[in-house]
């Protein structure tokens, strides 16, 4: 980029922030910072904030009240949408180029909580409301419309400690499919068995990040809370060896205790 013309070269790194370096790191942007060249970076995919007195605290190298990442400002703008990140570069003309000389980063949030409720920290821009009317009244109508029922409430609240009503009627769903797939096939009489995770318990997305719908209608906007992404469903044919280390690998989310060991709060 640099020999193409660049003077100013921002990166955008959907990875996180993590100063221990392993061979291919989840959350790389620290390391990326160093990069020579780079002169400030956009990161993410780690659902924090960046700068800000809560994350990234204590880890060398990172300066979570400037906003730097080796020196480079940087910013992580939570997740959906709940913060704006803002960097801002004071550049200076050397000769025939640009460089940086300073630069802040913050990252600001939209809303703010009160109580259980959560308050706008900013004004609808009426401009874009009008713009968007239309679309966003014909989009309600689409996923509020009815597209099936449940006798009984499909909710996320305990699905990390017992079993879980949204988390079986997706399993349930990919076992029918690809029941279904395999009825005609050479494999029709082997046994199905269905991997389901519960999408929305709580973590990262906060103390009220739980699925609940209630008895009734289901809509598409309730079918999109029980699976929130557009994964596609794929069916492996597989040893009880691969099973068993299958389980063993999703019970590890699960901290063990023991009477020797008892939990601590």
């Amino acid at each position: 980029m640099k020999e193409e013309g660049a003077d100013i070269v921002i990166a955008l790194s959907h990875s996180g922030i993590d100063t221990k370096k392993t061979d291919l790191m989840e959350n790389a942007s620290f390391f990326l910072a160093g990069v020579d060249g780079i002169d400030a970076i956009f990161t993410g995919h780690q659902h924090l904030v960046f700068p800000g007195p809560k994350d990234f605290q204590d880890l060398q190298g990172v300066d979570t009240k400037k906003g730097t990442l080796q020196g480079k400002q940087a910013v992580m703008g939570g997740f959906w949408g709940s913060h704006m990140g803002l960097i801002d570069l004071l550049l200076e003309r050397d000769d025939s180029k640009w460089k940086v000389v300073s630069g802040t980063s913050e990252a600001r949030p939209i809303s703010e909580r009160k109580g259980r409720d959560t308050v706008a920290a900013v004004k609808d821009e009426p401009k874009v409301v009008e713009a968007v009317d239309a679309e966003h009244k014909a989009t309600l109508d689409y996923v509020r419309r009815p597209v099936g029922k449940t006798s009984a409430p499909l909710y996320s609240y305990f699905a990390l400690v017992a079993d879980d009503p949204s988390v079986q009627i997706v399993s349930q769903a990919q076992t029918w499919y690809i029941k279904d797939l395999l009825k005609e096939t050479q494999l029709k009489d082997l046994p199905v068995l269905s991997a389901a995770a519960p999408f929305k318990s709580g973590g990262r997305g906060g103390a009220d990040y739980y699925t609940d719908v209630p008895a009734g209608d289901i809509a598409i906007r309730n079918v999109a809370d029980l699976y929130l992404y557009p994964n596609t469903v794929r069916a492996l044919e597989v040893t009880g060896a691969q099973v068993k280390e299958w389980l063993e690998m999703s019970a590890g989310i699960f901290r063990r205790s023991s009477p020797a060991r008892p939990i601590s709060r």
